[in-house]
C-alpha cells in the first residue's frame, strides 16, 4: 500500500483510496439513500504518481459505483445497501471507512462519534454495557462516565447498598427493603443479621466445642469433663474445704489451700490435731492456734491443772472437782491427798519399819526388839543385873 486518502465531511460520501502496484482501489458508502450526486473529483496526491483525477460514476444494476482515473484503470467501488448503520454495522450515528491491506484484503474501520470507540467492528460507547449496577443510569459528562444511581444505592458505579457488604452472618441472605436491609436466615440461625444461633451463648463450658445440631446443639466435651454443657468435672463437687481453690489436675483435681490449712482437700488445720487438753476449745489464730481453756485449767494447751502436780499419794486417784480436785484414795489410804494410812502415825517402835499389809499394817522390827508394834526386846533388867534371852 502506497497511499490512503478519504473524502470529508461525513455529509457526503465517504470514499477510502488505495494506490498498489496494481492501480488504485476504492469502496464508497453514503449515509444517505443512493440517489444522483452527479460527479465528483478526488484529488490523490502520492509520492509515486503526480495529481490523478477520479470521476464519480453512477448506475449499475448491483448498486455499485465505478470510479476511472485518467490513465483508464478501472476501479468499482461498492456499497451493498443504501443505508451506512446497515452497510457499516458500526452503530447509530457512526461512519466508516474501507481499507486495503498489505495483503490486498478489504478491512473495514469505524468511524465512532465523540464518546465512542470501536470494539469488534462496532462503535460503543463507555456506557455499553452499562456499567452501574442495580438499575443505575449510565451518562456521559465531557466523555466520561457517570452513573445516577437509585436510592438507596451508591458508589461509583452503584455498587454499594444496604446489602453490600453482606451485613447477613452465617451464610444469611439479604434482600433490599426499601432504604434497608433483611435478612433470610438459615434454619436454627435467627437476629437481624442472622448473628443468633444455639451455640451463640456459647453453653459449653471447660472449652467445650459447642456444634449446631438441627435446631439446637451438642457439646463435645474435653477430658475430664462430661454433662450436657461439660459442666460436670472433678471440681463439680467442691472438694476442697475451708475456701480452698479447686483446679483440675489431668483427670482429678489438686487443692489450692488457704494458709492455715493444708491436706489434699484443705480439711486439715492447726486444731485437726486437737492440741487443747481438758476440754479446751481450739481457734485458728493467724497460721497457728489458741486454746480457750475451762476453768480450772490453764497454759498454751490447757495442760496445767489442780491434778498437774499429782497431789494424791499413795496412787490415789486425782479428780477434777469445780476449781480444785478430790483425791479417790486405795485402801487403806485415806486423807485428802490419800496422805494417811495405817503408817501415818508410825504405830512401830524402836525404829521398827512399817509396812502396809492389807487394810492394815505390819512392823518390821530391829532385834532385839519383837511384838507387833516391836514394842518389847528380849533384854530384862532387874536386881541382879541386866539379862539377854534368846529364844531358839
Amino acid at each position: 500500500m502506497r497511499g490512503n486518502k478519504t473524502l470529508s465531511p461525513f455529509s457526503k460520501p465517504v470514499i477510502t483510496v488505495a494506490r498498489t502496484t496494481f492501480g488504485p482501489r476504492c469502496i464508497i458508502c453514503s449515509r444517505e439513500p443512493l440517489r444522483s450526486i452527479g460527479t465528483s473529483r478526488l484529488r490523490i496526491n502520492s509520492s509515486s504518481t503526480p495529481t490523478v483525477n477520479f470521476s464519480l460514476l453512477e448506475g449499475t444494476p448491483d448498486n455499485s459505483k465505478e470510479l476511472k482515473d485518467s490513465t483508464r484503470y478501472d476501479v468499482t467501488c461498492y456499497c451493498p445497501l443504501p443505508y451506512l448503520k446497515i452497510a457499516c454495522k458500526c452503530g447509530p450515528d457512526s461512519n466508516c471507512m474501507w481499507i486495503m491491506t498489505e495483503n490486498i484484503h478489504v478491512k473495514k474501520v469505524c468511524l465512532c462519534k465523540s464518546g465512542y470507540q470501536e470494539k469488534d467492528g462496532t462503535c460503543v460507547g463507555s456506557c455499553s454495557p452499562n456499567p452501574c449496577q442495580n438499575g443505575g443510569t449510565c451518562v456521559l459528562e465531557e466523555q466520561n462516565v457517570k452513573c445516577q444511581c437509585k436510592s438507596p444505592f451508591y458508589g461509583e458505579y452503584c455498587e454499594k447498598g444496604p446489602c453490600s457488604p453482606n451485613p447477613c452472618q452465617n451464610e444469611g441472605k439479604c434482600k433490599v427493603e426499601g432504604i434497608r436491609f433483611k435478612c433470610e436466615c438459615r434454619p436454627s440461625f435467627s437476629g437481624i443479621n442472622c448473628e443468633k444461633h444455639p451455640c451463640s451463648s456459647n453453653p459449653c463450658q471447660n472449652d467445650g466445642k459447642c456444634l449446631i445440631e438441627g435446631e439446637s446443639f451438642k457439646c463435645e466435651c474435653m477430658p475430664p469433663f462430661l454433662g450436657e454443657t461439660c459442666e460436670i468435672g472433678p471440681c463439680t463437687s467442691n472438694p476442697c474445704r475451708n475456701d480452698g481453690k479447686c483446679l483440675i489436675d489431668g483427670e482429678s483435681f489438686k487443692c489450692e489451700c488457704k494458709p492455715p490449712f493444708f491436706g489434699i482437700k484443705c480439711e486439715e488445720d492447726p486444731c485437726s490435731s486437737k492440741p487443747c487438753q481438758n476440754d479446751g476449745k481450739c481457734l485458728i489464730e493467724g497460721e497457728s492456734f489458741k486454746c480457750e481453756c475451762k476453768p480450772p485449767f490453764l497454759g498454751e494447751t490447757c495442760e496445767i491443772g489442780p491434778c498437774t502436780s499429782n497431789p494424791c499419794r499413795n496412787d490415789g486417784k486425782c479428780l477434777i472437782e469445780g476449781e480444785s480436785f478430790k483425791c479417790e484414795c486405795k485402801p487403806p489410804f485415806f486423807g485428802i491427798n490419800c496422805e494417811e494410812g495405817p503408817c501415818t502415825s508410825n504405830p512401830c517402835r524402836n525404829d521398827g519399819k512399817c509396812l502396809i499389809e492389807g487394810e492394815s499394817f505390819k512392823c518390821e522390827c530391829k532385834p532385839p526388839f519383837f511384838g507387833k508394834n516391836c514394842e518389847e526386846d528380849m533384854i530384862i533388867e532387874g536386881d541382879s543385873g541386866t539379862f539377854l534371852f534368846f529364844f531358839f
